[in-house]
């Protein structure tokens, strides 16, 4: 069997099980479903073997349509494992896996709907290719009627399902044009059950209706200029310079940051500030600290000059490696950079357009670490 099998070639210790279930397409047997449902789920080698092969995939698809309620389940809960990856759920959208999907979503029995509304939920949130793909009219109108299905269990993951296929950007458009689902989502963010409400406002947040929540959950209005969100830019140690500004917010509030602001987001150097400081609730020290540290390591290179001393140049280039090649320029000393600069933070009266003491302080800590 080993040189017939699926897997020989992986030298899989279950080659041999997992080529008995996969050999015929309408193999489904209840006992070897559930085996293979816990196998899967409890070891991430045996989702990589069984997420590669073309032929387990789509019998896995095919369970979905098994009339033995318990097939059905045990499939699901396998491929809701195997959707977590990226690459795996492509492979399930090329195989028709939304087929079988949008048949169990018109069933009347519970089990099957939340088997299966756990894979739209898993492969919705994933991707915004899979998610775009997977959002046809046909779904969208089963997931409305599930919305408002009369199990909660039911109603949770659908509402679930609509927020995570909302995250794709050219789905949130489509939703967002629905009035009849977000006059649902609006009802039901006063339903008794509470997991039902917390998914309906989960969804109604994804979609930006914050005003049509607040009403709906009669919460109070946001007060003069409304959330204060703190974004962080990306560029390696210019970190520091983030780090440096946000001091002096501190120093001028006497408020830590995570005390001044509603949402602390950033983008990939920012996104590691936002995590210490919003999660993590380091103090600013404690971030410029793990920069000096860290950043020699991850961001700096030896160089190559037969053992002399590096140049004044070679250390600021080693500094700002992460940085653009635009700003290296200005690092590099030239003064007509400096002049630039100037310029275009005044105006024809050479009076500076910043206003905000923040900014100012941005430009006066810039200035000194370029000049």
């Amino acid at each position: 069997m080993e040189n017939s099998s699926y897997f020989g070639a992986s030298k899989h210790k279950l080659s041999a099980f997992f080529s008995l279930i996969f050999r015929f397409s309408s193999f489904h047997h209840p006992l070897l479903a559930s085996a293979l449902a816990k196998i899967i789920m409890q070891n991430q080698g045996n989702c990589v073997v069984v997420g590669k092969n073309g032929n387990a995939v789509r019998q896995l698809i095919s369970m979905i349509s098994s009339d033995n309620r318990h097939v059905v389940e045990q499939a699901c809960s396998a491929l809701s494992t195997l959707g977590g990856d990226v690459s795996v759920a492509m492979q399930l959208l090329k195989c028709d896996i939304m087929q079988p999907i949008e048949t169990v979503l018109n069933s009347p029995d519970p089990v099957e709907l939340v088997s299966v509304l756990q894979v739209v939920v898993t492969l919705a949130i994933g991707s915004d290719t899979v998610a775009q793909k997977m959002l046809t009219k046909d779904v969208l109108r089963s997931l409305k009627l599930l919305c408002a299905h009369k199990n909660p269990e039911v109603q949770r993951l659908a509402l679930l399902a609509v927020g995570n296929l909302a995250f794709c950007l050219e789905n949130r458009r489509i939703l967002v044009t629905s009035e009849s689902l977000k006059e649902l989502l609006m009802r039901l963010t006063v339903a008794p059950e509470p997991r039902v409400n917390k998914a309906a406002a989960r969804a109604l947040a994804i979609l930006g209706e914050n005003e049509n929540l607040r009403r709906a959950i009669r919460g109070r209005q946001i007060p003069k200029q409304g959330l204060r969100i703190l974004s962080m830019d990306g560029g390696g140690m210019k970190g520091l310079a983030t780090v440096q500004i946000l001091k002096e917010i501190e120093k001028g509030t006497g408020k830590r940051i995570h005390e001044l602001f509603d949402l602390i987001c950033g983008t990939s150097t920012g996104g590691m500030l936002a995590v210490a400081l919003g999660i993590k609730l380091m103090t600013l020290d404690q971030c410029e600290e793990i920069y000096k540290n860290l950043g020699k390591l991850v961001f700096a290179e030896p160089v190559p000059k037969d053992n002399e001393a590096a140049s004044w140049r070679e250390k600021l280039d080693l500094l700002y490696k992460s940085s653009s090649q635009s700003f290296r320029v200005v690092v590099h000393g030239y003064k007509i950079s400096l002049r630039l600069l100037k310029e275009m933070c005044a105006d024809e009266d050479g009076d500076l357009l910043i206003e905000s003491a923040v900014k100012k302080t941005f430009l006066k800590f810039l200035l000194c670490r370029l000049w």
